[in-house]
């Protein structure tokens, strides 16, 4: 999409013949403002802002220094004096409306631009964001506990399990014992003995939602 700056630059891209004469000019204004009426009607704006500033710059900048205008040439007086008596008309009665119509467009042509432009920025910023929030969405979520879960036998079991394994009494010094003698019951094996049916059990694990390989 073109900026008016863009356009402003298309639009004054064209040849200018001091030596064309004035009556071929003002038929070339004519023929410049129903393009630009046509485009415009057309939905066209840009081209139509495009003839429009070619209008304006043609009947203000190029013909006001018209040698015929100007009155340089001598050559069938009266006839320059009517075309000279057109152009001015154009100048005092359609240029200032073209002035009016060619700033609205620009107004307009400006903001389509500028949301445009807005548009391409969210474009570009929006896989960036997707991106972030697929690395977010990898990261899992902590397991959580389920509500059966007591803290506190897991504690006293796992207690139990260290005093009854090796590993847990690995840094004690065994003691020696004649072979006939017997290792005396432990406090938990008494508790076992006077309390048939009671066992140390673990706890139900949470069950993790990601795989653990």
């Amino acid at each position: 999409m073109q900026s008016t700056a863009q356009l402003n630059i298309e639009a004054l891209d064209y040849k200018f013949f001091p030596s064309t004469s004035l009556k071929v000019y003002l038929k070339a204004c004519v023929g410049i403002l129903d393009k630009a009426q046509l485009a415009f009607q057309e939905g066209n704006l840009k081209r139509a802002y495009v003839f429009y500033v070619r209008y304006v710059d043609l009947c203000t900048n190029k013909l006001s220094h018209h040698p015929q205008y100007l009155g340089k040439d001598s050559d069938q007086v009266s006839e320059i004096a009517l075309h000279r008596q057109e152009y001015l008309q154009l100048i005092r009665l359609e240029v200032p409306a073209v002035l009016k119509i060619t700033e609205d467009l620009r107004k307009q042509l400006d903001l389509d631009y500028a949301k445009h432009k807005l548009s391409l920025a969210k474009n570009i910023a929006r896989p960036k964001q997707q991106h972030h929030n697929s690395i977010e969405s990898e990261v899992p979520a902590l397991a959580k506990l389920p509500p059966s879960f007591d803290n506190g036998i897991f504690n006293h079991s796992l207690r139990y399990y260290h005093e009854t394994t090796s590993f847990g009494n690995h840094s004690q010094t065994p003691v020696k014992k004649s072979q006939n003698s017997q290792a005396e019951p432990t406090n938990d094996a008494k508790e076992s003995k006077n309390k048939p049916g009671q066992f140390r059990y673990y706890p139900e694990l949470p069950q993790l939602s990601f795989p653990t390989f």
